[in-house]
């Protein structure tokens, strides 16, 4: 996949691409407030790009489906009690169509990139009229697919 990785302290691969529209950086642990970014409290890491000073979390095993109703997919994310719901409609899934992920792998990614904006949402609707939407295919578009994938404006 389209995916950059960078080993931690721990050996734990984590995505780099920073979440931020337009910045192209990459992120870093923030050692700021733990070593390597790892707060043993949470099970998350902390991480912040030196680009444009955004900061964020990582869950080490990644985000952990812990229940699915039929369009909402519930992410939970190590040993904290951060969990993040993902609406993915019908109509989401049409227009994610050409980056060949399934409803279940396009709520995941979405649910690292809440984490990683770290803007503490706990809902996301992946839909048109959502004010995250445009960020979100974006950074798809630009970070997780193959180059291979449409250029221009939004899918109408």
């Amino acid at each position: 996949m389209g995916r950059d990785y960078i080993p931690d302290h721990m050996g734990i691969e984590m995505t780099r691409v920073c979440p931020t529209p337009n910045c192209g950086g990459w992120v870093v642990p923030d050692d700021n407030r733990f070593p390597g970014g790892y707060d043993e409290g949470t099970g998350l890491i902390h991480v912040r790009c030196p680009r444009c000073t955004s900061s964020g979390l990582i869950a080490p095993d990644g985000p952990q489906l812990v229940f699915r109703l039929a369009y909402q997919y519930v992410f939970a994310f190590g040993a904290a009690s951060d969990s993040v719901t993902v609406t993915v409609t019908l109509h989401t899934q049409r227009l994610f169509a050409w980056s060949g992920f399934a409803p279940e792998l396009l709520a995941r990614h979405a649910a690292e990139w809440v984490m990683l904006r770290g803007r503490g949402e706990k809902v996301i609707a992946l839909a048109l009229d959502q004010p995250q939407f445009p960020d979100f295919f974006e950074y798809v578009r630009m970070h997780l697919v193959p180059t291979t994938v449409p250029n221009g404006s939004l899918p109408h």
